[in-house]
């Protein structure tokens, strides 16, 4: 079901809480937590392995504009919100269950249990760049090198890890100046693709490393693993 109008008239209602939001996202059904439902005729719960009740809810992901505005709100990055039980997150909760309830399928966008959560606009946007390019960006890496690194996986800092074959190839690539010249190529392409963020946006978020088999802690799988 689409909650376009819903979701804009929640922007609208975000901005007198304080929130600038550039645009919100309904993941429908799409998160599960465990909770104890008495009633098994619920439509929304399936069994879960251990004898309770596994119930489906949507969740919810605000945007804000700016790394600025995200900022001022002071919220904690990795958990995306001030607490489960922080006022002004009832005052979202409530007032996105004011928009959707009148819905005729309103439990499909809204749950008591729901997760919401209040991200950086221009890091999404940013990762987002950098997982959906990256066969532009080996192209560039390969075109503006003049050693080739052997792999360039992204990462979800957001960035990218370039790996050399061995030692003397990364420290051939560094006396070169490819480490500058692929990073200031990244970063234009970068800008060139995002444009919801700004030049300092982009500098503060975007990650390029490299690295080479016999640094302390080198993983190759684990790289691969994050691409």
């Amino acid at each position: 079901m689409n909650y376009h109008v819903e979701i804009m008239q929640f922007i609208k209602g975000l901005h007198h809480l304080g929130i600038d939001a550039s645009h919100v996202s309904l993941s429908e059904r799409s998160e599960t937590r465990q909770v104890v439902i008495c009633d098994s005729s619920d439509p929304h719960a399936r069994m879960y392995s251990s004898g309770e009740w596994l119930k489906s809810v949507p969740r919810l992901t605000i945007f804000v504009k700016t790394t600025v505005g995200f900022r001022v709100l002071h919220i904690d990055e990795r958990s995306g919100h001030w607490g489960t039980n922080d006022p002004r997150m009832k005052e979202i909760r409530n007032l996105w269950r004011s928009l959707v309830m009148s819905g005729s399928k309103p439990l499909e966008a809204y749950d008591d249990d729901m997760p919401i959560y209040i991200r950086d606009g221009a890091k999404h946007s940013i990762t987002d760049a950098v997982y959906g390019h990256l066969d532009p960006v080996v192209e560039l890496v390969h075109h503006v090198s003049a050693v080739t690194p052997e792999h360039v996986y992204r990462c979800t800092r957001p960035g990218y890890n370039i790996l050399y074959k061995a030692r003397e190839d990364y420290y051939r690539a560094e006396a070169s100046g490819d480490f500058k010249a692929i990073s200031d190529a990244v970063l234009q392409l970068m800008l060139e693709r995002v444009e919801e963020a700004t030049l300092d946006e982009v500098r503060l978020w975007l990650s390029v490393r490299f690295h080479h088999p016999e640094e302390p802690g080198y993983n190759s799988y684990g790289f691969a693993r994050e691409d």
